[in-house]
């Protein structure tokens, strides 16, 4: 059974290779994504908006599910060396995953909402996720 701790700790680690970038091999950091994936569909997980007043573990896991965020955004939005296709299509979808039904505001306020500015390669990996994270209130 994967507990709260479990998808904190996972999130925790994907944080920090995404942040640091060190692993030589894509393929670690496609195993990584693919178990934070697993473990965030897997139990169930319900996004948190961030909660001044809340402690304890919702705080922890919503602080450290924003900080995954904004890694994985700066993944698909990042240089065409950063990441292969593959680890760009299972960071989309763990956007999906962790948003909690809203577009991250970074995806929002980037060139001020105007997604034609993104770069038109990369832009296809993200943009049916943002679609449906826009539009999730029809």
């Amino acid at each position: 059974r994967i507990s709260q701790a479990d998808v904190t700790t996972v999130l925790e680690k994907l944080h920090q290779e995404l942040k640091a970038q060190t692993r030589d091999s894509k393929t670690d950091q496609h195993h990584l994504l693919r178990k934070a994936f697993h473990y965030v569909t897997a139990t169930l997980f319900k996004p948190l908006q961030l909660n001044i007043r809340s402690s304890g573990p919702s705080r922890k896991i919503s602080e450290v599910t924003h900080r995954v965020l904004q890694e994985l955004f700066a993944l698909l939005v990042g240089g065409d060396g950063f990441a292969p296709p593959r680890i760009r299509l299972l960071s989309a979808a763990l956007v999906r995953e962790l948003s909690a039904g809203d577009t991250p505001y970074f995806f929002r306020d980037n060139f001020g909402g105007d997604f034609s500015q993104y770069d038109s390669n990369k832009v296809k990996y993200f943009m049916p996720v943002l679609s449906e994270l826009s539009n999730s209130k029809l």
